[in-house]
């Protein structure tokens, strides 16, 4: 009996979303619409369904399926296999393939947030290119409930504990309300041929430990209904960013005494009068009005500020991620938008001392000393490098983008902006660091590795000591 109500409930999803896309408007009657499809149950389930509802709502639908470039052959396949059911369901297709990792590398970002970068771009402009009105997304009820404890044991306030949102912008999920067994099941029962992501079972992925460990073991010791009570909080959440964010704009205007010229001047004490919270999305509405985005403010840079403003520290300024900085002057808290640091380069066409950008200087010079002695070194700021290695006149800046180089004692090579992170280094000061580079390759990433195409052995002639000295004013 109970699995012939399964049955019915599944068979019957069709109905469920039809009914679900009128309650909520999702849907765009009369007009066109994108299908987001990587190959996956979920989203292979969701043009299924769309399709069949695809008469009723006058629409015409279109499919965008993009290529990570991640998987290799796999993802290829994965391509192929969208390409021959669209073929199959006579579905127009926009495919495409970008190398993400590149991307990654280049823009200084990790593989996962990287890869969404990408696709949401290309699902924009594919949108646009085909004259949709949206986008549909395969997002299911359980991926809501994996998002919101990911981002809760993150430390995500309001905005990360509202999940994924029904509709944002021209995007939208008509498979919100379903459970990942109700789209299995109707995959099952259709028969539909769908590929499975070998990465969705890697346990190195946080998201894939929440899902395949954490939440069952709730679901089944401590709440049976935990997927939809999370689908709940976060709607909850929702509806209190969205009530903070209208808030935050009228403390904004509160607050405010003066903007232009790049800046933003608020009223310290008006500002303060506030509770904590809306101190945040006040910032958030500054930030908005400042630069059109809102800030991405970590609670300890607001208590930061908050310490700030109580002392008054007006030759203090405080950078935040995102490169924005806050000052307390007298009675006013300015806010000035991230500005790019300028180009630095020093070119150097032989040895001796030359000044870099404050507070480095850096000295080579011709040096003879035992291989044991450079081995046993331990003061970072000193290095010793195989002198016919180098190409003259050496180029002395801060890393870009998609820099790599081989760090000594290490296998392979590696992203300069992931070793500074790796290494600790405060993200406001990693662009500060020298790298001295020989013909565009990196020699030394100054204070912190030697790269080991160019370290001293046995058979070095020629030998060049390189010390990093500071005039005092900051160390790294």
């Amino acid at each position: 009996m109970e699995q012939a109500d399964e049955n019915r409930k599944e068979l019957d999803l069709v109905s469920r979303v039809r009914h679900y896309c009128r309650q909520h408007r999702l849907l765009p009657s009369g007009g066109r619409l994108l299908v987001a499809i990587s190959g996956g149950i979920d989203s292979v389930v969701l043009l299924h369904v769309l399709l069949q509802l695809q008469q009723e709502f006058q629409m015409q639908i279109c499919a965008a399926h993009l290529n990570h470039a991640i998987r290799g052959a796999e993802a290829s396949q994965d391509a192929e296999f969208v390409q021959r059911i669209c073929q199959e369901w006579q579905v127009e297709l926009v495919c495409e393939k970008v190398d993400v990792p590149a991307f990654c590398r280049t823009h200084d970002l990790g593989l996962e947030a990287g890869a969404r970068v990408v696709r949401h771009a290309f699902l924009r402009r594919a949108c646009r290119d085909r004259g949709c009105t949206a986008i549909a997304l395969g997002h299911h009820a359980d991926d809501q409930a994996e998002t919101v404890v990911l981002n809760w044991l993150r430390g995500s306030g309001v905005t990360g504990l509202k999940g994924m949102r029904l509709r944002r912008g021209k995007i939208v999920r008509p498979l919100f309300f379903a459970r990942r067994n109700e789209i299995d099941a109707y995959a099952r029962q259709r028969n539909l041929s769908f590929r499975t992501d070998s990465s969705n079972t890697d346990p190195s992925y946080r998201r894939n430990r929440i899902r395949h460990v954490l939440l069952p073991v709730l679901i089944k010791e401590y709440n049976p209904n935990l997927v939809q009570v999370l689908s709940q909080t976060a709607e909850l959440f929702g509806e209190l960013d969205e009530w903070l964010v209208q808030e935050g704009r009228r403390g904004y205007r509160d607050c405010l005494v003066e903007r232009g010229d790049g800046k933003i001047v608020l009223e310290i004490d008006r500002f303060l009068a506030y509770f904590n919270i809306l101190q945040k999305y006040i910032l958030d509405a500054a930030f908005l009005d400042l630069s059109g985005r809102r800030s991405a403010l970590r609670y300890a840079e607001l208590l930061q500020l908050r310490r700030l403003c109580a002392k008054r520290q007006s030759d203090k300024t405080l950078r935040l991620s995102g490169g924005w900085g806050l000052r307390a002057e007298s009675h006013h808290l300015v806010i000035s938008a991230a500005v790019p640091e300028p180009e630095i380069l020093v070119s150097v066409s032989g040895p001796g001392m030359v000044r870099l950008w404050p507070p480095f200087i850096l000295e080579i010079k011709a040096d003879s000393q035992p291989l044991e002695c450079i081995q046993n070194n331990h003061n970072r700021r000193v290095e010793w490098i195989d002198g016919e290695k180098l190409a003259w006149p050496l180029t002395i800046r801060p890393f870009r983008n998609g820099d790599r180089f081989y760090p000594i004692n290490s296998a392979g090579s590696k992203s300069i902006a992931d070793f500074l992170a790796d290494a600790k280094v405060p993200y406001r000061l990693r662009r500060r660091i020298p790298v001295i580079f020989s013909a565009e390759c990196p020699v030394w990433v100054a204070g912190f590795r030697l790269d080991d195409r160019f370290k001293v052995t046995p058979l070095t002639r020629s030998l060049f000591k390189l010390e990093l000295g500071t005039t005092g004013e900051q160390s790294i």
